[in-house]
């Protein structure tokens, strides 16, 4: 029978690494609307430069950016995804995958969908 290895005495620093590392937060979808979640289909489903935010959709939400909304396309984004956005970013960082199975947080508020 092998044994597992001995953890090591000293914590080990992380490595360095040339590739570029993004963060990005875990929410439920339960933190936007129904209305909100046609908008973001509908805006993954358009052309980059008609989308306001950074958005990709996946098999059970969205994979978004926290990047502050600014000029007119700001006013087209709902105010739940913009205080999403603003907590991600509190939190450093810079993308949010919104999905059914994402945690609640009591920070945001919830909608029934």
């Amino acid at each position: 029978m092998s044994r597992l290895p001995e953890p090591p005495a000293e914590p080990v620093p992380p490595r360095r690494s040339p590739l570029e590392i993004g963060t990005y937060l875990v929410l439920s979808t339960a933190h936007i609307t129904l209305k909100s979640s046609e908008r973001l289909n509908s805006w993954a489903a358009s052309p980059p430069e008609l989308q306001p935010i950074i958005i990709a959709s996946t098999c059970y939400g969205w994979f978004i950016s926290s990047f502050e909304v600014e000029g007119e396309a700001a006013q087209a984004v709902p105010v739940e995804i913009v205080a999403i956005q603003s907590f991600a970013r509190s939190l450093g960082c810079q993308y949010i995958l919104l999905d059914c199975d994402g945690d609640v947080v009591a920070d945001l508020p919830t909608f029934s969908w």
